[in-house]
């Protein structure tokens, strides 16, 4: 097992997801799933990977840890990398490590997958068609 913090970034744009994992390769797997899914809990890294797809991201470990590592550390050295490539303001990261995961994945299992294309919305007025019906008629007074 390989302990420790690594990053999914995409070489388009140069935005990185960082992580903590006791078995990086099998987190990175994961991810991979999830993103092929449309299932990713991180919104931001699943539209990037939705439009660039794949080939554009490369996993990369940042940090390895002693296996016998505490939670309490293994999540400050991903804070630390977190700040360090801004991967909370500028990046893919939704959560401050440490945050309660469990709880937002409750929210997150309710939502549907990004892959999937919303049907727009034809509101009160009819939409383009009734605003152009609406200008096409204007007279001023």
């Amino acid at each position: 097992m390989t302990t420790g913090i690594y990053c999914i970034r995409c070489k388009t744009t140069e935005r990185v997801y960082v992580g903590q994992s006791r078995s990086i390769p099998l987190r990175w797997e994961w991810h991979r799933k999830n993103l092929a899914e449309g299932e990713h809990h991180s919104y931001k890294l699943q539209e990037d990977w939705n439009k660039w797809g794949a080939g554009a991201f490369v996993f990369e470990v940042l940090e390895i840890l002693d296996e016998g590592v505490s939670d309490a550390a293994l999540t400050g050295r991903e804070m630390s990398w977190c700040s360090k490539l801004k991967s909370i303001k500028e990046g893919y990261n939704i959560l401050i490590p440490g945050q309660n995961y469990e709880k937002w994945k409750r929210r997150w299992r309710g939502r549907k997958k990004t892959t999937k294309k919303k049907k727009p919305s034809k509101g009160r007025g009819g939409g383009r068609a009734a605003a152009a019906q609406l200008v096409k008629n204007f007279v001023p007074p």
